[in-house]
């Protein structure tokens, strides 16, 4: 058991894995050292719920947005988002991004609904979650019409230094998830050891990708330690260290508009 200094900063609470759990996965969080968890949206549908967990959770604040893989059934307007942004619990846009994994995608649909979004964020000051898979040159080339704009993390993050460190001149900082503790992750852990530390941030991506040693199982905000344990195995820290360093990134980014003020 750590002291409470961790933060998830990317879950998804409110997937129907975790009906019913709600309890249980913040008790067991706390247990772990972990104090506050940030759970993601990834559809229009799933914003009143999210914000309803946030509601009735001190441990909880949530972000509202829409996954480039469902933009084409979620025509999301300026108005829509209005009426969450300025609840006490939402503290970003997301999760938002480009998706090219897939043939059959709309690629120049999911880059409007992308910049949109990135829109409402800048009206709103608020950061963003960003989601990024097989698109990274496009990724920058819309992030770079946002320059000096927009700020937030760039989720889950697997690919290079070098693409790192492009986010990071743009005003992002990496997230980590636990893919880091993969066998196969050398890249993505030559990576952490660079970039850094004051931009990282570590996350579950729960019910996804459980770190080593739960790798197969259903992933749980708790386990966000393993995370920060592999980060400081790198980079020959402490895990306590880690956890202090990361989640003061955390209030960094998100804990502008004293959003978040009863952390401080």
């Amino acid at each position: 058991m750590y002291p409470r200094i961790f933060v998830d900063s990317h879950c998804h609470l409110n997937f129907d894995i975790f009906v019913g759990e709600l309890p249980s996965l913040i008790e067991s969080a706390h247990r772990a050292g972990v104090f506050l968890l940030n759970t993601i949206s990834t559809k229009r549908s799933e914003w009143d719920d999210v914000c309803s967990m946030a509601e009735v959770n001190d441990s909880i604040f949530c972000t509202i947005g829409v996954h480039p893989l469902n933009v084409v059934e979620d025509n999301v307007t300026v108005c829509d988002f209005e009426k969450y942004l300025s609840h006490h619990k939402v503290i970003g846009i997301g999760e938002i991004g480009l998706d090219f994994h897939l043939s059959d995608v709309d690629k120049l649909k999911q880059i409007s609904v992308f910049e949109h979004q990135l829109e409402v964020s800048v009206m709103h000051d608020l950061p963003v979650v960003i989601h990024q898979r097989e698109a990274h040159n496009e990724m920058l080339e819309v992030l770079r019409r946002f320059k000096g704009k927009v700020r937030g993390v760039m989720h889950c993050f697997t690919g290079t230094y070098d693409m790192a460190i492009s986010y990071i001149e743009l005003g992002f900082y990496i997230s980590f998830s636990g893919i880091i503790t993969f066998n196969s992750a050398d890249m993505l852990r030559e990576c952490a050891s660079k970039i850094p530390i004051d931009k990282i941030l570590i996350e579950t991506d729960s019910p996804y990708l459980a770190p080593v040693p739960y790798r197969g199982k259903v992933n749980s905000p708790a386990n966000v330690i393993e995370v920060a344990r592999k980060i400081g195995l790198i980079r020959k820290m402490s895990i306590e260290e880690v956890g202090k360093i990361t989640t003061n990134n955390f209030f960094t980014l998100f804990g502008k508009k004293n959003k978040c003020e009863q952390f401080f």
